[in-house]
Protein backbone atom coordinates (compact mmCIF):
# COMPACT_ATOMS: atom_id res chain seq x y z
CA UNK A 1 0.00 0.00 0.00
CA UNK A 2 1.10 3.62 -0.93
CA UNK A 3 0.52 6.83 1.58
CA UNK A 4 -0.01 9.78 0.00
CA UNK A 5 -0.69 12.90 2.32
CA UNK A 6 -2.58 15.53 0.62
CA UNK A 7 -3.66 18.07 2.65
CA UNK A 8 -2.28 19.46 5.84
CA UNK A 9 -4.46 19.42 9.10
CA UNK A 10 -5.71 23.24 8.18
CA UNK A 11 -6.71 22.56 4.64
CA UNK A 12 -9.17 19.47 6.13
CA UNK A 13 -10.43 21.84 8.99
CA UNK A 14 -11.64 24.24 6.18
CA UNK A 15 -13.73 21.33 4.36
CA UNK A 16 -15.45 20.74 7.40
CA UNK A 17 -18.73 23.44 5.67
CA UNK A 18 -18.52 21.41 2.19
CA UNK A 19 -18.51 17.54 3.33
CA UNK A 20 -21.07 15.32 4.44
CA UNK A 21 -20.12 15.72 8.00
CA UNK A 22 -19.03 18.84 9.90
CA UNK A 23 -15.94 17.62 11.69
CA UNK A 24 -12.71 16.90 10.52
CA UNK A 25 -13.74 17.64 6.60
CA UNK A 26 -13.74 15.32 3.91
CA UNK A 27 -12.50 11.56 4.43
CA UNK A 28 -10.06 9.83 2.38
CA UNK A 29 -7.82 12.70 1.72
CA UNK A 30 -4.84 11.09 2.65
CA UNK A 31 -5.81 7.46 1.59
CA UNK A 32 -3.78 4.37 0.36
CA UNK A 33 -4.05 2.11 -2.57
CA UNK A 34 -6.70 -0.04 -0.60
CA UNK A 35 -8.61 -0.92 -3.40
CA UNK A 36 -9.43 0.20 -6.83
CA UNK A 37 -12.95 -0.54 -8.28
CA UNK A 38 -14.49 0.92 -11.73
CA UNK A 39 -18.31 2.00 -12.32
CA UNK A 40 -19.97 -0.99 -13.90
CA UNK A 41 -22.82 1.43 -15.58
CA UNK A 42 -23.46 4.43 -16.75
CA UNK A 43 -22.85 6.82 -13.21
CA UNK A 44 -25.95 9.18 -12.25
CA UNK A 45 -25.32 12.22 -11.15
CA UNK A 46 -26.34 13.71 -7.98
CA UNK A 47 -25.40 16.22 -4.88
CA UNK A 48 -25.69 15.98 -0.96
CA UNK A 49 -26.54 19.32 0.97
CA UNK A 50 -26.55 20.19 4.40
CA UNK A 51 -27.42 24.31 6.02
CA UNK A 52 -23.48 24.71 4.04
CA UNK A 53 -25.30 25.41 1.29
CA UNK A 54 -27.91 28.01 2.18
CA UNK A 55 -31.06 28.01 0.14
CA UNK A 56 -30.99 25.91 -3.06
CA UNK A 57 -33.33 26.44 -5.53
CA UNK A 58 -34.45 23.36 -6.63
CA UNK A 59 -36.03 23.39 -9.66
CA UNK A 60 -32.97 24.93 -11.14
CA UNK A 61 -30.65 22.14 -10.06
CA UNK A 62 -33.81 19.43 -11.70
CA UNK A 63 -33.00 21.18 -14.88
CA UNK A 64 -29.62 21.15 -14.91
CA UNK A 65 -29.46 17.65 -14.23
CA UNK A 66 -29.36 16.89 -10.33
CA UNK A 67 -31.31 13.43 -10.68
CA UNK A 68 -30.68 12.56 -6.92
CA UNK A 69 -29.98 14.54 -3.58
CA UNK A 70 -29.06 13.53 -0.09
CA UNK A 71 -29.48 16.40 2.56
CA UNK A 72 -28.20 16.23 6.46
CA UNK A 73 -31.22 15.47 8.39
CA UNK A 74 -28.89 15.93 11.32
CA UNK A 75 -25.57 16.05 13.04
CA UNK A 76 -25.82 13.62 16.20
CA UNK A 77 -29.13 14.61 17.86
CA UNK A 78 -29.42 17.97 16.30
CA UNK A 79 -31.98 18.55 13.46
CA UNK A 80 -29.91 20.11 10.01
CA UNK A 81 -32.17 23.87 9.97
CA UNK A 82 -32.60 23.36 6.40
CA UNK A 83 -33.73 19.92 6.20
CA UNK A 84 -37.20 19.99 5.95
CA UNK A 85 -36.93 23.14 3.38
CA UNK A 86 -34.76 20.62 1.27
CA UNK A 87 -36.78 17.64 1.46
CA UNK A 88 -40.16 19.32 0.85
CA UNK A 89 -38.99 21.10 -2.21
CA UNK A 90 -36.10 18.82 -3.72
CA UNK A 91 -39.29 15.95 -3.94
CA UNK A 92 -41.53 19.05 -5.79
CA UNK A 93 -38.72 19.34 -8.10
CA UNK A 94 -38.76 16.30 -9.42
CA UNK A 95 -35.26 15.06 -7.57
CA UNK A 96 -34.94 11.66 -5.93
CA UNK A 97 -34.38 12.50 -2.45
CA UNK A 98 -32.59 11.09 0.41
CA UNK A 99 -31.51 11.77 4.36
CA UNK A 100 -27.97 11.18 5.92
CA UNK A 101 -27.16 11.51 9.75
CA UNK A 102 -23.62 12.84 10.82
CA UNK A 103 -23.22 9.45 13.01
CA UNK A 104 -21.93 9.94 16.47
CA UNK A 105 -20.25 6.69 17.89
CA UNK A 106 -19.48 8.52 21.71
CA UNK A 107 -23.97 9.04 21.38
CA UNK A 108 -26.46 6.09 21.85
CA UNK A 109 -26.89 4.69 18.02
CA UNK A 110 -30.63 3.29 18.41
CA UNK A 111 -31.12 6.79 20.00
CA UNK A 112 -29.58 8.27 16.84
CA UNK A 113 -31.20 6.00 14.31
CA UNK A 114 -34.69 6.49 16.17
CA UNK A 115 -34.24 10.68 15.57
CA UNK A 116 -33.78 9.93 12.24
CA UNK A 117 -36.78 7.40 11.83
CA UNK A 118 -39.19 9.71 13.71
CA UNK A 119 -38.33 12.68 11.54
CA UNK A 120 -38.68 10.98 8.23
CA UNK A 121 -42.09 9.84 9.30
CA UNK A 122 -43.17 12.97 9.93
CA UNK A 123 -41.87 14.14 6.48
CA UNK A 124 -44.13 11.32 4.43
CA UNK A 125 -40.97 9.33 3.87
CA UNK A 126 -42.04 6.41 1.91
CA UNK A 127 -41.85 5.38 -1.78
CA UNK A 128 -39.94 7.05 -3.82
CA UNK A 129 -37.57 8.42 -1.27
CA UNK A 130 -34.02 6.77 -1.30
CA UNK A 131 -32.88 4.50 2.08
CA UNK A 132 -31.35 7.26 4.66
CA UNK A 133 -27.15 7.02 4.64
CA UNK A 134 -25.12 6.98 7.92
CA UNK A 135 -22.14 9.06 7.77
CA UNK A 136 -19.14 6.94 8.88
CA UNK A 137 -16.47 9.52 9.49
CA UNK A 138 -16.07 10.76 13.27
CA UNK A 139 -12.76 12.37 13.50
CA UNK A 140 -10.62 10.53 15.80
CA UNK A 141 -8.25 12.07 18.71
CA UNK A 142 -6.34 12.46 21.43
CA UNK A 143 -8.72 14.22 23.60
CA UNK A 144 -12.09 12.48 22.16
CA UNK A 145 -10.44 8.72 21.05
CA UNK A 146 -13.18 6.68 18.91
CA UNK A 147 -14.33 3.53 20.42
CA UNK A 148 -13.03 0.02 20.08
CA UNK A 149 -13.24 -1.48 16.80
CA UNK A 150 -15.96 -3.71 18.37
CA UNK A 151 -17.94 -1.52 20.25
CA UNK A 152 -17.57 0.77 17.18
CA UNK A 153 -18.88 -2.21 14.69
CA UNK A 154 -21.71 -2.43 17.57
CA UNK A 155 -23.00 1.13 17.18
CA UNK A 156 -23.21 1.15 13.44
CA UNK A 157 -25.00 -2.18 13.33
CA UNK A 158 -27.77 -0.86 16.08
CA UNK A 159 -28.18 2.09 13.88
CA UNK A 160 -28.90 -0.24 10.62
CA UNK A 161 -31.11 -2.40 12.17
CA UNK A 162 -32.71 0.32 14.16
CA UNK A 163 -33.41 2.16 10.70
CA UNK A 164 -35.01 -1.43 8.97
CA UNK A 165 -37.11 -1.62 11.84
CA UNK A 166 -38.40 1.25 11.63
CA UNK A 167 -38.58 2.14 7.79
CA UNK A 168 -38.64 -1.01 6.39
CA UNK A 169 -35.06 -0.43 4.11
CA UNK A 170 -31.56 -1.03 4.24
CA UNK A 171 -29.70 1.52 5.01
CA UNK A 172 -26.35 3.13 2.93
CA UNK A 173 -23.04 3.57 4.40
CA UNK A 174 -20.93 6.62 3.83
CA UNK A 175 -17.29 6.17 4.35
CA UNK A 176 -14.05 5.87 3.36
CA UNK A 177 -11.59 2.65 2.54
CA UNK A 178 -8.81 4.42 4.51
CA UNK A 179 -11.22 5.51 7.82
CA UNK A 180 -13.00 2.88 7.67
CA UNK A 181 -10.63 -0.10 7.13
CA UNK A 182 -8.55 1.70 10.01
CA UNK A 183 -11.34 2.12 12.45
CA UNK A 184 -13.58 -0.36 12.16
CA UNK A 185 -12.24 -2.86 9.23
CA UNK A 186 -15.15 -4.85 9.29
CA UNK A 187 -16.91 -7.17 6.31
CA UNK A 188 -19.64 -7.51 8.32
CA UNK A 189 -21.28 -4.82 7.04
CA UNK A 190 -20.57 -6.11 2.85
CA UNK A 191 -24.35 -6.21 1.50
CA UNK A 192 -25.25 -2.79 2.31
CA UNK A 193 -25.07 -0.20 -0.38
CA UNK A 194 -21.48 1.42 -0.22
CA UNK A 195 -20.86 5.60 -0.39
CA UNK A 196 -17.37 5.78 -1.06
CA UNK A 197 -15.80 9.21 -0.30
CA UNK A 198 -12.54 10.35 -2.30
CA UNK A 199 -11.58 13.17 -4.16
CA UNK A 200 -8.59 12.82 -6.33
CA UNK A 201 -8.37 16.29 -7.88
CA UNK A 202 -8.77 18.49 -4.83
CA UNK A 203 -5.32 19.75 -3.40
CA UNK A 204 -6.40 22.58 -0.95
CA UNK A 205 -8.11 25.62 -0.75
CA UNK A 206 -6.90 28.03 -3.54
CA UNK A 207 -4.45 25.51 -5.02
CA UNK A 208 -4.41 26.04 -8.59
CA UNK A 209 -3.89 22.49 -8.76
CA UNK A 210 -7.52 22.12 -7.94
CA UNK A 211 -10.21 20.27 -10.66
CA UNK A 212 -13.15 22.70 -10.58
CA UNK A 213 -16.02 19.93 -11.36
CA UNK A 214 -18.98 21.37 -13.40
CA UNK A 215 -22.07 19.25 -12.74
CA UNK A 216 -22.96 16.81 -15.21
CA UNK A 217 -20.13 18.46 -17.85
CA UNK A 218 -16.58 17.03 -16.43
CA UNK A 219 -16.01 13.41 -16.34
CA UNK A 220 -15.56 11.63 -13.55
CA UNK A 221 -11.81 11.37 -12.12
CA UNK A 222 -9.95 8.32 -12.32
CA UNK A 223 -12.08 7.42 -15.42
CA UNK A 224 -14.76 6.65 -12.59
CA UNK A 225 -12.51 4.32 -10.91
CA UNK A 226 -11.59 5.54 -7.17
CA UNK A 227 -8.26 3.61 -5.95
CA UNK A 228 -9.21 3.94 -2.11
CA UNK A 229 -12.35 2.13 -1.63
CA UNK A 230 -12.30 -0.55 1.50
CA UNK A 231 -11.11 -3.72 1.29
CA UNK A 232 -14.57 -5.38 2.66
CA UNK A 233 -16.86 -4.15 -0.21
CA UNK A 234 -16.42 -5.33 -4.01
CA UNK A 235 -18.38 -2.42 -5.53
CA UNK A 236 -19.31 1.04 -4.69
CA UNK A 237 -22.95 2.28 -5.03
CA UNK A 238 -22.19 6.20 -4.60
CA UNK A 239 -18.94 8.27 -4.77
CA UNK A 240 -18.88 11.57 -3.56
CA UNK A 241 -15.89 12.74 -5.91
CA UNK A 242 -15.69 16.99 -5.59
CA UNK A 243 -16.67 18.57 -2.39
CA UNK A 244 -14.93 21.82 -2.18
CA UNK A 245 -14.16 21.85 -5.84
CA UNK A 246 -17.67 21.11 -6.54
CA UNK A 247 -20.14 22.96 -8.76
CA UNK A 248 -24.24 22.28 -9.40
CA UNK A 249 -27.09 23.83 -11.12
CA UNK A 250 -29.45 25.92 -8.47
CA UNK A 251 -26.42 26.02 -5.92
CA UNK A 252 -24.26 29.34 -5.22
CA UNK A 253 -21.56 28.02 -4.00
CA UNK A 254 -19.14 25.30 -3.94
CA UNK A 255 -21.51 21.28 -3.25
CA UNK A 256 -20.48 17.71 -2.62
CA UNK A 257 -20.68 16.42 -6.46
CA UNK A 258 -21.87 12.42 -6.23
CA UNK A 259 -22.10 9.59 -8.53
CA UNK A 260 -24.40 6.82 -8.52
CA UNK A 261 -23.47 3.60 -10.20
CA UNK A 262 -26.31 2.22 -12.14
CA UNK A 263 -28.83 3.55 -14.37
CA UNK A 264 -31.40 5.48 -13.94
CA UNK A 265 -33.92 2.65 -13.98
CA UNK A 266 -31.69 1.07 -10.88
CA UNK A 267 -32.03 4.15 -8.98
CA UNK A 268 -35.84 4.20 -9.20
CA UNK A 269 -35.29 0.69 -7.87
CA UNK A 270 -33.28 1.88 -5.04
CA UNK A 271 -35.86 4.41 -4.16
CA UNK A 272 -38.74 1.43 -4.50
CA UNK A 273 -40.37 3.15 -7.67
CA UNK A 274 -41.61 1.23 -10.66
CA UNK A 275 -39.44 0.87 -13.38
CA UNK A 276 -39.87 0.78 -17.81
CA UNK A 277 -39.36 -2.21 -18.75
CA UNK A 278 -40.05 -3.11 -22.50
CA UNK A 279 -42.56 -0.62 -22.37
CA UNK A 280 -44.38 -1.84 -19.67
CA UNK A 281 -44.24 -0.49 -15.97
CA UNK A 282 -42.87 -3.23 -13.39
CA UNK A 283 -42.26 -2.57 -9.52
CA UNK A 284 -39.17 -5.16 -8.48
CA UNK A 285 -40.42 -4.02 -5.02
CA UNK A 286 -36.57 -4.05 -3.75
CA UNK A 287 -33.12 -2.03 -4.90
CA UNK A 288 -31.36 -3.00 -8.23
CA UNK A 289 -28.44 -3.88 -6.36
CA UNK A 290 -30.56 -7.38 -6.14
CA UNK A 291 -30.84 -9.47 -9.42
CA UNK A 292 -32.62 -7.29 -12.09
CA UNK A 293 -34.00 -8.24 -15.29
CA UNK A 294 -33.74 -5.70 -17.93
CA UNK A 295 -35.30 -7.78 -20.26
CA UNK A 296 -38.55 -8.74 -18.27
CA UNK A 297 -36.77 -12.37 -18.63
CA UNK A 298 -34.52 -13.74 -16.06
CA UNK A 299 -31.10 -14.22 -17.78
CA UNK A 300 -30.43 -17.82 -16.30
CA UNK A 301 -34.20 -18.81 -17.39
CA UNK A 302 -34.17 -21.42 -20.00
CA UNK A 303 -36.72 -19.42 -21.66
CA UNK A 304 -34.92 -17.61 -24.57
CA UNK A 305 -34.65 -13.75 -23.68
CA UNK A 306 -34.83 -13.26 -27.67
CA UNK A 307 -38.50 -14.06 -27.28
CA UNK A 308 -41.22 -11.33 -28.59
CA UNK A 309 -43.40 -10.63 -25.70
CA UNK A 310 -47.32 -9.40 -26.61
CA UNK A 311 -48.06 -5.88 -26.55
CA UNK A 312 -51.47 -6.70 -25.78
CA UNK A 313 -50.77 -6.62 -22.26
CA UNK A 314 -47.99 -6.67 -19.46
CA UNK A 315 -46.18 -9.87 -18.37
CA UNK A 316 -47.25 -11.14 -14.54
CA UNK A 317 -43.26 -9.32 -12.91
CA UNK A 318 -43.58 -11.84 -10.57
CA UNK A 319 -42.81 -14.91 -13.05
CA UNK A 320 -39.41 -14.94 -14.77
CA UNK A 321 -40.27 -17.62 -17.02
CA UNK A 322 -43.44 -17.53 -19.16
CA UNK A 323 -45.21 -20.75 -18.42
CA UNK A 324 -48.19 -22.13 -20.59
CA UNK A 325 -50.95 -23.51 -18.43
CA UNK A 326 -53.34 -25.49 -20.21
CA UNK A 327 -55.07 -27.28 -17.34
CA UNK A 328 -52.16 -30.47 -17.46
CA UNK A 329 -48.46 -30.64 -17.34
CA UNK A 330 -46.63 -30.21 -20.00
CA UNK A 331 -44.70 -33.26 -18.91
CA UNK A 332 -47.53 -35.02 -20.92
CA UNK A 333 -46.40 -35.28 -24.20
CA UNK A 334 -49.62 -36.03 -25.32
CA UNK A 335 -51.37 -32.68 -24.25
CA UNK A 336 -51.06 -29.94 -27.14
CA UNK A 337 -51.29 -26.40 -26.25
CA UNK A 338 -54.82 -24.68 -27.49
CA UNK A 339 -54.87 -21.86 -29.65
CA UNK A 340 -57.10 -19.87 -26.94
CA UNK A 341 -54.59 -20.81 -23.88
CA UNK A 342 -53.29 -17.91 -22.20
CA UNK A 343 -50.14 -17.14 -20.61
CA UNK A 344 -50.70 -17.77 -16.88
CA UNK A 345 -47.75 -16.22 -15.25
CA UNK A 346 -49.02 -17.14 -12.02
CA UNK A 347 -48.50 -20.90 -13.11
CA UNK A 348 -44.92 -20.57 -11.65
CA UNK A 349 -45.75 -19.92 -7.95
CA UNK A 350 -48.58 -22.60 -7.91
CA UNK A 351 -45.86 -24.87 -4.96
CA UNK A 352 -43.81 -26.08 -7.48
CA UNK A 353 -40.48 -24.36 -8.03
CA UNK A 354 -40.66 -22.07 -11.66
CA UNK A 355 -38.19 -22.57 -15.04
CA UNK A 356 -35.07 -21.16 -14.26
CA UNK A 357 -36.01 -20.45 -9.91
CA UNK A 358 -32.40 -19.34 -9.51
CA UNK A 359 -33.40 -15.97 -11.55
CA UNK A 360 -35.42 -14.90 -8.29
CA UNK A 361 -34.36 -11.84 -6.14
CA UNK A 362 -31.88 -12.81 -3.76
CA UNK A 363 -31.80 -9.57 -1.90
CA UNK A 364 -28.55 -9.75 -1.30
CA UNK A 365 -26.86 -6.19 -3.22
CA UNK A 366 -24.57 -6.61 -6.32
CA UNK A 367 -21.36 -5.67 -4.80
CA UNK A 368 -21.65 -9.37 -2.60
CA UNK A 369 -22.30 -10.75 -6.30
CA UNK A 370 -19.48 -10.03 -8.43
CA UNK A 371 -17.96 -13.08 -9.97
CA UNK A 372 -20.99 -15.32 -9.21
CA UNK A 373 -21.38 -17.98 -12.04
CA UNK A 374 -25.46 -18.84 -12.53
CA UNK A 375 -25.82 -21.58 -14.74
CA UNK A 376 -29.09 -22.12 -16.55
CA UNK A 377 -30.72 -26.00 -16.30
CA UNK A 378 -29.42 -28.59 -18.84
CA UNK A 379 -30.23 -28.97 -22.25
CA UNK A 380 -33.48 -31.72 -22.08
CA UNK A 381 -34.09 -31.40 -18.37
CA UNK A 382 -37.31 -30.99 -17.31
CA UNK A 383 -38.78 -29.18 -14.52
CA UNK A 384 -41.95 -29.58 -12.14
CA UNK A 385 -43.97 -27.68 -15.02
CA UNK A 386 -42.43 -29.90 -17.70
CA UNK A 387 -39.67 -28.98 -20.52
CA UNK A 388 -38.17 -25.84 -21.21
CA UNK A 389 -38.02 -25.93 -24.90
CA UNK A 390 -41.80 -27.12 -25.33
CA UNK A 391 -43.06 -24.36 -22.48
CA UNK A 392 -41.08 -21.64 -25.32
CA UNK A 393 -42.57 -23.07 -28.10
CA UNK A 394 -46.12 -23.14 -26.46
CA UNK A 395 -45.42 -20.10 -25.52
CA UNK A 396 -44.18 -18.59 -29.03
CA UNK A 397 -47.20 -20.03 -30.40
CA UNK A 398 -49.76 -18.75 -28.19
CA UNK A 399 -48.06 -15.20 -28.83
CA UNK A 400 -48.40 -15.60 -32.46
CA UNK A 401 -52.15 -16.67 -32.48
CA UNK A 402 -53.23 -14.33 -30.35
CA UNK A 403 -52.15 -11.38 -31.98
CA UNK A 404 -53.53 -12.97 -35.38
CA UNK A 405 -56.86 -13.39 -33.21
CA UNK A 406 -56.37 -9.59 -32.31
CA UNK A 407 -54.96 -8.43 -36.02
CA UNK A 408 -58.28 -10.42 -37.09
CA UNK A 409 -60.91 -8.45 -35.43
CA UNK A 410 -59.76 -5.04 -35.42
Amino acid sequence: MRARPLLSLAALASLAAVSCGDPGGPIGMTWDEIHTVCATSTAIRGIDVSVYQGTIDWPAAARGGVRFAYMRLANNLTLDTTFVRNWTNSRSAGVLRGAYQYFNPHTDAVAQANFVADTLMRNGFGPGDLPPMIDVEYPNSTSNPLPSRAAYTTKVRQWLDTVRARLGVEGVIYTGGYYWDANLNTAEFAAYPYWHAQYPNYFGPGDARNRIYNFDTTPLPLGGCPTSVSNHWNQWRFWQFAGDNGRAPGVSGPVDNDAFNGTMDDLRRLARLPVMDAGVATDSGAPRDATVIDTGIARDSAVDSSAVRDAGGPIDARADAAVVDSGAPLDDASVVPDAAISIDARAASDGASSLGDASGDSGIPLQTQQGCACTAPASGARGPRGSAALATVAVLGALARRRARRAHSR
